[in-house]
């Protein structure tokens, strides 16, 4: 125990330190269980991520809120002024001063892209994030730049190099260029390490990049492929399954 259960909420550890709260106050906890009082008190505070955490003065009236990027030597880095700002994913966080234009910022605190006639926009891994426009998802790079123009139904977060689209209601994976690995006509399939994926035909099973069957669907379930290892239920039973791409 490196600490007691005693704390209205606790935040994930990242970047060496954990967050959490008591009597409306945040501190942040080492791994050693020590508390350090942030730079200021905020209305919020957002555990780490991608070497900062974030502070929320509320502003009154008409007035922004401030956003207070901490780095990881709890000293406040930059600040912006907007309506609502955001953790950074990778290297850029997303800012909004009036809901009708994103705002990429760099982690120096400079704005360096506007994203004007997007409906919403979505975090993803592997510097790409999925963007809504005209009722249908896409995906730009950190830098704003389009990577798939929007026409699917949903885009979610690159894992390994690969992302989930849906269209009319089935599942695909794309590579970070935007190119269709699998056309969108799974049930479900889920993208796993060094390009093996799991995919549901009636059952689970496993295949490759090329569409090559390396385990027939046979399985109630399967957890995507991670360190060369799968955990896969059949049944009753429980198996571990090792990569069929591991020598």
């Amino acid at each position: 125990m490196i600490l007691p259960a005693v704390y209205e909420s606790a935040q994930s550890f990242r970047n060496g330190w954990g967050l959490i709260k008591k009597d409306q106050n945040y501190f942040f906890v080492d791994r050693n269980g020590n508390l350090q009082e942030p730079p200021r008190k905020y209305d919020e505070l957002s555990e780490f991520r991608s070497g900062y955490a974030m502070g929320k003065i509320k502003g009154s009236g008409t007035e922004g809120n401030t956003y207070y990027y901490i780095n990881t030597q709890l000293k406040e880095e930059f600040s912006v002024n907007a309506q609502q700002a955001f953790l950074f994913w990778e290297n850029v966080a997303v800012v909004t001063r009036d809901n009708k234009t994103y705002e990429l910022m760099d982690n120096k605190g400079h704005i360096f892209r506007s994203l004007a006639g997007i409906d919403q926009l979505s975090f993803c891994a592997d510097s790409r994030l999925a963007v809504k426009q005209s009722g249908k998802w896409g995906y730009i790079n950190d830098k704003g730049d389009v990577i798939v123009a929007p026409k699917y139904d949903t885009c979610e977060s690159f894992r390994f190099g690969y992302g989930r689209v849906k269209k009319n209601n089935k599942w695909g994976i794309i590579d970070k260029s935007g190119t269709e690995i699998f056309e969108p006509k799974y049930e479900n399939i889920l993208q796993g390490e060094n390009g093996i994926f799991i995919y549901y035909d009636k059952s689970w099973g496993v295949m490759d990049k090329a569409g090559k069957i390396l385990v027939a669907p046979n399985y109630y379930t399967i957890v995507p492929f991670d360190k060369d290892r799968s955990l896969a239920r059949s049944g009753k039973s429980y198996s571990i399954i090792k990569s069929p791409l591991v020598k």
